[in-house]
């Protein structure tokens, strides 16, 4: 079907048992549509099959058009196509106006086998808005923890247009195997990055599991985080908010980074970060102000589990801010770095910086208590590190 801007609603069904089902079995897009009206879903069920795709593409001078998903009851992602890429919903923008906004609302919405929700910005228009309400729970489940494997929600820049937020509603979300939340700004862009929020009135909580024990801390990389990266000279890294007004916040083993200079994740990937010149990375905050923020580490012991904020250039590391009741580190790190850049995973092979930006701060604010801890029958202690190296 491919909608040339004609508005297009698709089988808005009153029934709650009724489903709407988007498969392929080849491979290609099954929906497409340009500059211009918008396709919406509304089902008891929405599922998108076998990797079939939606996608919206904006050029020229006009706004993106949108893609809505509503269910009464699921929203599923699922299946691999023929040539195993995984079910997706995309929105690119290469006009100057804003790109299109990706929109789902459901009770339970997932993401399966390496599905993916992702808007871009190669033009002078921003990256689309990406804003996910699941009242009562949003997963990822990546097929497995190679990087090409992940489940994701993904906003990159490469253009001049500022990117629109990634907005997620939600009391629970989890993350399994290789599967994360990023929003990037790539080499040459000057928009700044989207800024990544997640809240519930009630509460929030956000946890990650893998499977089968990862071969190396680079798994560990690319499964259950939440980032926002920046590679140019002349845009920042968007920022990271998980709040709750009345509830409490939990992180349990999920990394949340934001980073100033290129990084890659994933156990497919051998450079990390290289040195040069960068716009800052973005701040991280934490808030559940009449209730308790607990961050909770892997008791597995890996070191890269941690809320971290970094500069490996010129641009500064973004602060980390935790403002609650009570504030609760078990076995979890906190950490801003101000440092020499690994180049590969070769001991002793660094990059040198062309200048060093400034570590940010980190700052716990309670009215009640702080308590810091290892996490108990392990060898995983709690750190807090501000550093410049």
């Amino acid at each position: 079907i491919v909608d040339l801007g004609m508005p297009t609603d698709f089988g808005s069904l009153g029934d709650a048992d009724s489903s709407i089902i988007i498969e392929t079995g080849g491979g290609g897009s099954v929906l497409r549509n340009l500059s211009g009206g918008g396709l919406s879903f509304h089902a008891g069920r929405v599922t998108l099959e076998n990797g079939a795709s939606v996608l919206t593409l904006a050029v020229g001078s006009d706004s993106g058009a949108a893609l809505e998903f509503h269910a009464a009851h699921e929203i599923v992602l699922r299946g691999r196509t023929a040539s195993d890429v995984g079910a997706k919903i995309t929105s690119t923008n290469f006009s100057s106006g804003e790109g299109g906004a990706i929109i789902l609302e459901a009770p339970v919405i997932r993401l399966e086998d390496g599905a993916a929700i992702s808007t871009s910005s190669p033009g002078s228009g921003g990256a689309g808005r990406i804003e996910i309400r699941a009242s009562e729970l949003l997963s990822l489940v990546g097929a497995g923890n190679a990087a090409d494997q992940a489940s994701q929600i993904l906003s990159s820049t490469s253009g001049s247009g500022d990117a629109q937020p990634i907005s997620i509603v939600t009391p629970k979300l989890e993350f399994r195997d290789a599967s994360w939340i990023r929003s990037e700004t790539i080499s040459a862009a000057t928009g700044s990055g989207a800024d990544i929020r997640i809240s519930n009135a009630e509460g929030v909580e956000i946890d990650w599991q893998s499977s089968a024990p990862l071969v190396d801390f680079r798994e560990r990389t690319g499964s259950g985080v939440i980032s926002t990266l920046t590679s140019s000279a002349d845009a920042d890294a968007g920022s990271i908010e998980i709040a709750s007004s009345t509830g409490d916040v939990r992180v349990d083993r999920v990394m949340l980074l934001s980073s100033s200079g290129p990084a890659t994740f994933g156990a497919d990937s051998n450079a990390v970060r290289m040195a040069g010149t960068f716009g800052d990375a973005g701040d991280i905050r934490l808030s559940a102000p009449v209730g308790e923020v607990r961050i909770e580490g892997s008791p597995d012991g890996f070191e890269v589990d941690r809320i971290a904020t970094s500069t490996y250039g010129s641009g500064r590391a973004g602060a980390i801010e935790v403002d609650a009741r009570s504030i609760m580190i078990d076995g979890a790190r906190l950490a801003t770095i101000s440092d020499i850049p690994v180049s590969s995973f070769v001991p002793n092979t660094f990059d040198t910086p062309t200048a060093f930006g400034s570590a940010g701060s980190i700052e716990l604010s309670a009215t009640e208590s702080v308590d810091i801890r290892g996490t108990t029958g392990t060898d995983q202690g709690s750190l807090l590190e501000a550093s410049s190296g």
